[in-house]
């Protein structure tokens, strides 16, 4: 994880030393076409994504494409004619032109609307991206961070619930075959932030988590 950040969000992986994961669950695989797309108006084949013109994200990092790697497995090669830095700017490029952008379902869903963009179900299959929250495990103790972090992987498991119309299998447990910590595991002891400490003239009750030095 990047040096300096109290918590990393992305694709379940070996993780270097000293890394704590937490699974979140999973996302899913989508093709994006402007409404009106000629690809659209039939049945979505190999043969159309193929053939239409693409953009793709290239973030400079040695990581597989799992996307090409499918198409390998199949025998496919599809037309790869832009390739941007980041996500944000192939959404709006597939909007004006007649490329197509294979992306992760729940990440394209609030661009849809905006854009006037369809997202139509790859013809391949492509296997759900796991996700995992991950920390140092110096932070692994802090009663302010598990509660941060308690916060940020029940609101993305809600919205990856939200945006999935099915469950696609049972939730994930703990990545790396280890046991989860009931502090990990049971609601009620991250559903809200942690006691500070008081002297005995301070009757304020709870407090939000102390700032970390």
């Amino acid at each position: 994880m990047a040096h300096g950040s109290d918590l990393a969000l992305g694709p379940a992986q070996t993780s270097g030393p000293g890394a704590r994961q937490r699974a979140i669950g999973a996302v899913h695989w989508c093709v994006l076409a402007r409404q009106g797309h000629p690809v659209t108006r039939a049945p979505f084949t190999t043969a159309a994504w193929c053939t239409w013109p693409h953009v793709v994200v290239r973030t400079g990092r040695a990581t597989a494409n799992r996307v090409e790697a499918a198409l390998d497995a199949a025998g496919l090669r599809r037309s790869v004619r832009v390739t941007v830095p980041g996500f944000l700017t192939a959404p709006l490029l597939v909007a004006q032109t007649d490329h197509l952008f294979a992306t992760l379902r729940e990440l394209a869903g609030p661009l849809l609307q905006p854009l006037g963009l369809v997202a139509l179900a790859p013809p391949l299959p492509l296997d759900a991206v796991p996700v995992v929250a991950v920390w140092h495990e110096r932070m692994h103790a802090d009663a302010g961070h598990r509660w941060f972090r308690g916060r940020v992987v029940a609101a993305l498991r809600a919205l990856l619930r939200e945006g999935t119309a099915a469950p696609h299998g049972p939730e994930a447990g703990a990545v790396k075959g280890r046991s989860p910590t009931p502090t990990e595991t049971t609601p009620a002891r991250d559903a809200r932030p942690p006691r500070a400490a008081r002297s005995p003239g301070d009757r304020r009750g709870l407090a939000t988590p102390p700032p970390r030095p």
